[in-house]
């Protein structure tokens, strides 16, 4: 177990939401730094200067909506865990967060669970560490389908060089083929297997928000 204290963000607007979110990741036996911000604005300011370990998000956020903040973490901290914290238990909602990138959803009426879904989510992203920062870049792109040489093009390097952070990220990942990065790309949130979700939509009766004005902003759906 880690000695560091544990980096926590909230995107919340409640100010009170952090003290039983603090109080549960205490059980992880860690010290909790967490940070609460409740625009968009400010979560990609603090996500500049500072690489949480986990960040946690709720749907009533009415600034920052699931699928927006899930893009700026992405964007910024693309290895770090987004966890939803939502009032209603719906299983669908479930399946298209996670589906989307969403690490994983807690009810909060089972807040008791918060505890072991961070472990799990920074043990499943622990091989990563291994990983430069274009390694990880590398199989970003692997996983979205791109060719060695759309690779090389995309990041201005010679095909050569990407065939070398290939096999680099193979060998200290301990993956040998392409289906297996892949999966543990889409695992650890590098890449997704749906658009973006916005979960205060999916709750009013909606679905994968493409078409949510909260989620059409500067990059799309």
């Amino acid at each position: 177990m880690s000695n560091r204290p544990l980096r926590a963000v909230l995107v919340d607007q409640a100010e009170g939401s952090a003290d039983p979110l603090v109080a549960e990741l205490a059980r992880t036996g860690r010290e909790v730094v967490l940070n609460r911000v409740d625009t968009e604005d400010a979560l990609a300011s603090l996500l500049r200067t500072t690489a949480p370990d986990v960040v946690f998000t709720t749907p009533a956020v009415s600034q920052c909506a699931t699928g927006t903040v899930l893009r700026t973490v992405q964007s910024a901290r693309p290895t770090v865990p987004v966890i939803l914290i939502s009032d209603v238990s719906d299983q669908q909602v479930t399946v298209a967060c996670v589906r989307a990138g969403i690490e994983n959803v807690v009810w909060k009426d089972r807040m008791e669970r918060v505890a072991e879904v961070v472990q799990n989510a920074l043990e499943v992203r622990r091989p990563l560490s291994k990983l430069s920062p274009r390694q990880i870049e590398v199989l970003r792109l692997i996983a979205q389908g791109l060719t060695t040489r759309q690779i090389a093009q995309l990041l201005v390097l010679s095909e050569k060089t990407i065939e070398t952070h290939r096999s680099a990220v193979a060998q200290r990942l301990g993956i040998r083929d392409v289906a297996g990065l892949v999966r543990y790309a889409v695992r650890v949130g590098l890449a997704s297997q749906a658009p973006p979700f916005d979960a205060r939509r999916r709750e009013a009766g909606g679905g994968l928000a493409a078409s949510d004005p909260h989620l059409d902003r500067s990059t799309g759906a």
